[in-house]
């Protein structure tokens, strides 16, 4: 599995300011789904994990933390130097 199929549920009120980024939308679905509506609220979206890690670093954080124990740290390490490697590659294409 790529990073970027990977969803993370985010709800209100931290939708709140995600939904003013005007790439928000298409990196999130609102969640409609019964069970899931049950268990996140209304407001609530999975949001792309990569979109989001790039968004800041706390989200970061709280998402590599969250999927430590279950996707374990060689996917971790991948997604880091995916990140690292999109970064450099954006610097390149800058200069």
């Amino acid at each position: 599995m790529q990073s970027k199929d990977i969803y993370i549920a985010v709800c209100w009120p931290e939708t709140q300011e995600l939904l003013e980024d005007p790439e928000f939308l298409n990196n999130a679905v609102l969640i409609n789904d019964a069970e899931l509506y049950d268990e996140y609220g209304s407001s609530s979206y999975m949001v792309r994990a990569e979109w989001l890690m790039k968004k800041s670093n706390s989200y970061k954080e709280r998402i590599l933390g969250c999927f430590q124990e279950e996707i374990g740290s060689a996917m971790i390490d991948q997604m880091a130097e995916e990140e690292a490697t999109h970064d450099i590659q954006k610097e390149q294409n800058y200069l």
